[in-house]
């Protein structure tokens, strides 16, 4: 659903800023200028999204309770009047897997000899060890039957 979503959930979280004046004299105090205690639900299209990241102001990881990166926190000069935006760090995989799908690292063909097609399966992990199976819809694949 997020691929084929243009407004992904990415966004899920967002923090109101409580007061102006940070920059990145004070940016060690970030927690100060908005309001983490109140939730809002913002739901942005992924290229503001990959927008804030570019021009970032402020990014924070936020940790899970095993002390791993569960999500982020980001907003940019331009946005910071809007507030943090806590992205989950599992969407942000997707999006980033997406966009990879342009530059697959993986390419396997092969020609089926009862119909003379040609099948082409695209990805990042390895294919599916029999041609058969590249036609079913799997995780970072991409599929193309062409007839030569």
């Amino acid at each position: 659903e997020i691929i084929t979503r243009k407004r992904a959930p990415l966004g899920e979280h967002g923090f109101l800023p409580t007061r102006d004046g940070y920059s990145k004299v004070n940016s060690h105090r970030w927690y100060e200028f908005f309001d983490l205690e109140n939730r809002a639900h913002v739901d942005l299209p992924r290229r503001r999204v990959l927008n804030l990241l570019v021009h970032s102001l402020v990014f924070v990881e936020v940790l899970g309770e095993a002390a791993t990166v569960d999500a982020f926190m980001v907003t940019s000069d331009h946005e910071q009047a809007r507030g943090l935006v806590q992205v989950e760090l599992a969407a942000f995989v997707v999006l980033m897997r997406l966009a990879a799908n342009d530059y697959p690292s993986v390419l396997r063909r092969t020609r089926d000899c009862t119909t003379g097609l040609w099948r082409t399966w695209t990805g990042h992990d390895e294919p599916p060890p029999h041609p058969a199976l590249w036609g079913q819809e799997l995780p970072g694949s991409g599929y193309r039957r062409k007839r030569t």
